[in-house]
């Protein structure tokens, strides 16, 4: 009989797992920090604050450097298409009216595509 109880005996296991949004403790957390350790509590807000600083200043560079990178794209697009548009009327000019059209479209195509993707 008691060996019928242990083999029908069912054992559970339990695990609490706790998710935080934010990189900062909670009230209580606080207060056990700064009683084991004077100013902890003004220190992890410091360094709180300082990543958040940190983090804001690298996504600002990273706007800063995407803004930049669609300027460039599209002033490269627009001496590009220039240079088209003139190598096209050139060719026009001097009787190569089937070569130079198709050059002008490029050079359209090039215009239009970059201030497409540049509004993106």
């Amino acid at each position: 009989m008691q060996q019928e109880n242990k083999a029908n005996s069912k054992m559970a296991v339990v695990t609490t797992q706790l998710l935080r949004a934010s990189i900062l403790p909670d009230a209580e957390e606080f207060a056990k920090y700064d009683s084991v350790c004077p100013g902890a509590a003004d220190r992890i807000l410091k360094m709180a604050e300082s990543q958040t600083e940190h983090r804001q200043r690298m996504e600002n560079k990273d706007i800063d450097a995407l803004n930049h990178d669609s300027r460039l794209g599209l002033i490269f697009a627009f001496i590009f298409a220039m240079v088209t548009l003139i190598a096209a009327v050139l060719l026009i000019l001097y009787d190569h009216e089937v070569t130079g059209t198709i050059l002008s479209g490029v050079g359209l195509a090039t215009v239009v595509q970059a201030f497409i993707k540049g509004k993106d």
